[in-house]
């Protein structure tokens, strides 16, 4: 097929979405002819006369959606006559906005959560779920005479109990818990955040007079930091409505994903799209409040057996590119 993705698609993946548009680009490239353009050139001549010269069969913005992207898409699909997909991987709609969504309509919206699905479908859209998915490659388990290799390379005491939270350095991400965390446990807790987002002062500086250690750049073997971690920790909230949606993450996790193919153990919160995937078993847990989060640390310290990458296998990015190939094929 002739599929025209946009995305970002520029620099380093290191953050959610640009790591969806680097792996989507990857697979779909090895069966299919792909044009990769990033939206934000909307305005720029190029931009248009690449998508008129290449005529996709299938128009797939990956990020969002908005009211904006939608009509892109609405006005593209229009033009060159293609199937128009929206990937619902972090939605972000005013509430004036609810009926245009019905409107602007793409031919199929690609969601992750339930919340999600049944907003679309109470809007009139057509939708499927689609998972977003993990590399089990670059994401694997190590011995733990490998982890104390790392952590002699890394500067981290070899004998500490690590729980790690990999994101922005951001208000809507709930980093305070971990600070608590930090405050009333012998844990260490380490933050690695990214340079796609700016950091938020307020939240770096509480942080570390709380004692957490917080690296705030791009690891190229990210998988490195998982796996000299012991637990890995994801505290963000989900939005209470529909709409708009201020989460500071994108509807499924990959962070979640990379910490359980190597292996760790997890404990998140019940946000967006990971209850629709995952139940609490083998070493997965959810948490509401910090006495429920440090009663389940408690229980992975006391020797609880882990099998989250045996639970997380079946979303390996190939599987999903798979899936996602038969879905453009149906449309």
């Amino acid at each position: 097929m002739k599929i025209l993705l946009l995305g970002d698609f520029a620099g380093n993946p290191d953050e959610g979405m640009k790591k969806i548009s680097f792996y989507l680009r990857r697979g779909l490239t090895k069966k299919n002819e792909v044009l990769a353009l990033d939206p934000q050139n909307i305005f720029l001549k190029n931009f248009w006369q690449e998508i008129f010269r290449f005529e996709p069969q299938i128009i797939h913005y990956i990020h969002g959606p908005t009211i904006k992207s939608l009509a892109l898409l609405k006005l593209l699909g229009q033009c060159l006559k293609s199937k128009t997909v929206a990937s619902a991987t972090h939605p972000s709609f005013p509430n004036w906005s609810r009926r245009l969504i019905f409107a602007l309509r793409p031919d199929l919206i690609l969601v992750e959560s339930q919340k999600t699905e049944n907003l679309f479908k109470a809007s009139g859209c057509r939708v499927r779920f689609l998972p977003n998915g993990v590399d089990l490659e670059k994401y694997s388990p190590i011995s733990t005479s490998e982890k104390t290799i790392l952590r002699r390379h890394y500067g981290l005491p070899e004998n500490r109990f690590i729980i790690l939270h990999v994101g922005h350095i951001r208000e809507n991400r709930n980093l305070e818990i971990l600070a608590e965390l930090q405050k009333q446990s012998d844990v260490l807790i380490l933050i690695v955040g990214s340079r796609a987002f700016p950091v938020e002062a307020s939240v770096y500086g509480f942080l570390k007079e709380s004692g957490c250690i917080v690296w705030n750049k791009y690891f190229d073997n990210l998988e490195e930091i998982y796996n000299l971690s012991d637990c890995y920790i994801f505290p963000t909230l989900d939005s209470p409505n529909y709409l708009p949606r201020p989460c500071g993450s994108i509807e499924l996790p990959l962070t979640v994903l990379e910490a359980m193919a190597c292996g760790l153990p997890v404990i998140s919160t019940k946000f967006g799209g990971l209850p629709k995937l995952f139940r609490e078993r083998d070493g997965f847990f959810y948490f509401e409040t910090i006495e429920e989060l440090v009663e389940k640390i408690k229980v992975i310290r006391g020797g609880f057996a882990t099998r989250t990458r045996e639970i997380v296998a079946p979303y390996s990015w190939e599987r999903i590119i798979d899936q996602l190939e038969t879905i453009y094929t149906e449309i």
